[in-house]
């Protein structure tokens, strides 16, 4: 099992069809699900790989409830097209991103709100992330926002698998690793309009301690990224709460 864990990850099934429009500059990025073309009932995710490990989730609710899953995402690169990163090949991308996004707004678009630290609780809402949401608000898109998942100074799989699950070794508490009060809830409190916060850090960290292993699943298949495994042992409860938030 634990030698199956790094390549548990999970991706659209298709390329990206004509009607999208998506330009040469992201084509070759672009995934979608198996569901038929609707612009409202679209949902893009934008961002790096800790957007993508939440389709594993979402998709299996999007499907359900006939919407089109379209992934526009870049490794490493938070999705922040108002903020220098540093990178300017993610610069670029988000730029073309957010172009993309303006031009041909979908109903919905997913990505993650904040960025937890290594084993540390400074957490921080992502980088220009008042500005993200006013633009794509302003394009009647509505944006859903969850909260980023714990991340790690070690492997969190292969300390499961050197020590057992069981290990203490292998466990931390949350308040070690987030912010003590999730960053988006104040943020969703001042932008009520178009703007879904999802927090699904229970599932992470029942009981306020974050385990490797939960329900004989891997929770992480390194230091910082959920397994498509248990990041799909989710999607209900996901789906809940993006009823609950109105999303339906």
């Amino acid at each position: 099992m634990a030698q199956k864990v790094p390549t548990d990850w999970y991706g659209l099934p298709k390329k990206c069809s004509s009607d999208l429009k998506v330009p040469d500059s992201l084509a070759s990025v672009c995934g979608m699900n198996a569901v038929a073309a609707s612009e409202a009932k679209t949902i893009v995710v934008v961002g790096d790989s800790h957007s993508e490990q939440w389709m594993a989730a979402l998709e299996p609710v999007a499907e359900q409830r006939g919407e089109r899953v379209v992934s526009l995402l870049k490794g490493g690169c938070i999705y922040a097209p108002t903020t220098k990163s540093g990178n300017p090949d993610c610069d670029a991308f988000n730029a073309s991103v957010a172009a993309y996004l303006a031009a041909n707004p979908p109903g919905t678009v997913f990505m993650v709100g904040t960025v937890a630290a290594a084993s540390s609780p400074a957490e921080t809402l992502s980088p220009g992330l008042d500005a993200v949401v006013a633009a794509l608000t302003a394009k009647g898109s509505t944006v859903v926002a969850v909260r980023d998942n714990p991340r790690f100074t070690f492997n969190m799989a292969d300390c499961v698998a050197r020590n057992g699950a069981s290990s203490p070794k292998c466990s931390a508490p949350q308040s070690s690793l987030l912010a003590p009060k999730n960053p988006l809830a104040d943020f969703a409190a001042a932008h009520r309009q178009h703007f879904v916060q999802i927090d699904m850090t229970d599932l992470l960290c029942p009981g306020g301690v974050c385990h490797g292993v939960i329900g004989n699943t891997y929770v992480y298949l390194d230091d910082n990224h959920v397994t498509r495994t248990y990041s799909a042992s989710m999607a209900t409860i996901l789906g809940q709460r993006l009823s609950a938030a109105g999303l339906t």
